[in-house]
């Protein structure tokens, strides 16, 4: 059985637009707390043979193209020692079509079947108020979780709205051609009975050649909610790192 035939019906691949090839780069940080976090901002790229000192209370999660993986400190890491995280995250296939490649990550068992997770990056939250990066702003998938029963919402913008009707378990939905996305607009869904979202949306052009550089892409233009999506999705349970000998 193929990871793309385990994929499609669990309904837990990511699809992330790159160009030909896909590279694995210096890790990246893409999360920090605690009180080293100034010193492991996100984006920070680090060298493969770096050492990661962190005091009691430092959380510094890294990324690289084969995962994601916790350090907790206090402790001294290493970003290229080998863990559970990295050896499971590296079974997610790469399939090129064209200047195009999808890479599938599953979340682990117990994102299985859970339909309050968004399971794509570039799938538009219809409940979540954020800043959205986009690369095709003509081809946009709206998608709600939890909830499935029938409903309407208005999305509005710049004095023009238009209305989307759900039908009982329907989970995505094309975004209406009838509004068309335009760079830094905000958009807003409303339905009766829920709070209003409000969306900002910006048009990027993504070249990225891997995972890094797509969350180096969503660092910078701040797309904090898309960010922590990728993140989770492509990270397992297990994943953090111990201390370097």
């Amino acid at each position: 059985m193929s990871w793309n035939s385990v994929l499609k019906p669990v309904g837990f691949a990511i699809a992330l637009a790159f160009g030909a090839g896909v590279a694995i780069a210096n890790p990246l940080v893409v999360k920090s707390s605690g009180p080293s976090a100034a010193r492991f901002k996100p984006g920070t790229a680090l060298a493969d043979n770096s050492r990661i000192t962190l005091k009691a209370g430092d959380t510094v999660v890294i990324l690289d193209g084969r995962g994601t993986r916790t350090l907790r400190g206090p402790g001294t890491f290493s970003p290229e020692a080998p863990s559970t995280a990295l050896a499971e995250t590296r079974r997610a296939p790469v399939q090129a079509s064209g200047t195009r490649a999808r890479i599938g990550a599953v979340r682990g068992i117990a994102g299985i079947g859970d339909s309050t997770r968004n399971p794509n990056i570039w799938f538009i939250d219809v409940d979540k108020s954020a800043k959205i990066c986009v690369t095709d702003p003509k081809s946009l998938t709206l998608w709600r979780g939890g909830d499935r029963a029938p409903a309407t919402m208005t999305i509005a913008s710049n004095g023009k709205s238009d209305r989307i009707n759900w039908v009982q378990n329907q989970s995505v939905k094309d975004w209406p051609q009838s509004l068309p996305i335009i760079d830094g607009a905000i958009y807003t869904i409303s339905q009766k009975g829920r709070p209003a979202t409000t969306l900002r949306f910006l048009v990027i052009e993504s070249r990225s050649t891997g995972l890094e550089d797509t969350a180096s892409l969503l660092i910078r233009n701040g797309c904090q909610a898309q960010l922590d999506l990728l993140v989770e999705t492509i990270s397992v349970p297990g994943s953090a790192a111990e201390p370097a000998s």
